[in-house]
């Protein structure tokens, strides 16, 4: 993203606006703090909040709240691993991870960022210590869990295996991981989707967020500090009166 911004201001060096060409930058490059784990703190966050919500919670089939919650992830790159990691901190079980070489599973949980570090050193999630070893992605999809997390690739969920996802809430974290038909079955099934349209907001917000900092021309540390003296003028005028 950083190579696009500076492509675009060389092009068009009277451009004033040229940084805002594109989101996603580095921060030294005028990005914006969060933007990496946006997505999966935004997948995270629209799992949990229908989760908490009683009557939602009940559609699904599942008690309130992730703490009690087994999780299955497909896919450790970047919406995936944060997809994980902010469950598991919330008191979920992470029960699978899967990637394109397999998966792994271990019925205690996993630790997402200790798998993280053992693919990154071995090149697989293969071979992860204490963990069972699948060799098909696909048949992570099918165990037996609360909440499936699909957040690598699309069509992934669809008629042929829809009738074997054991999962009562499937969030859709990836684009399009869940086919028309397959979405249909697990609907019929009474297994509760969320959709990516929805699932997907938190990196586009941000993005949002990045451009509007990039068009003001003011750092986001100062457009914070601005909000947060804004904030305590207003609570110390509520306490006076």
């Amino acid at each position: 993203m950083a190579w696009i911004a500076d492509t675009f201001q060389q092009l068009r060096p009277t451009e004033l606006d040229g940084l805002a060409s594109v989101t996603g930058k580095p921060l030294a490059l005028h990005g914006i703090p969060g933007r990496i784990e946006a997505t999966g703190r935004g997948v995270y966050i629209g799992i949990r909040e229908p989760l908490d919500h009683p009557e939602e919670a009940q559609r699904a089939g599942l008690s309130r709240g992730l703490g009690d919650k087994r999780v299955v992830v497909q896919g450790l790159g970047n919406v995936g691993t944060h997809a994980a990691r902010f469950p598991q901190q919330a008191g979920a079980t992470v029960v699978a991870i899967a990637e394109r070489e397999g998966a792994i599973s271990r019925r205690d949980g996993l630790d997402v960022d200790a798998v993280a570090e053992h693919r990154a050193a071995r090149g697989s999630l293969l071979g992860f210590p204490g963990a069972k070893d699948l060799r098909s992605t696909a048949e992570a999809l099918e165990l037996d869990c609360d909440i499936l997390v699909p957040a690598a690739l699309e069509d992934q969920i669809t008629a042929e295996n829809a009738p074997r996802i054991r999962a009562r809430f499937v969030a859709e974290a990836a684009n399009h991981p869940v086919d028309p038909a397959g979405e249909a079955i697990l609907l019929e099934r009474g297994i509760y989707v969320l959709p990516d349209l929805y699932l997907n907001t938190g990196g586009v917000t941000v993005s949002y967020f990045e451009w509007l900092k990039n068009l003001s021309h003011v750092s986001f540390d100062r457009m914070t500090r601005l909000n947060d003296e804004g904030r305590s003028q207003r609570l110390l005028g509520a306490m006076e009166h």
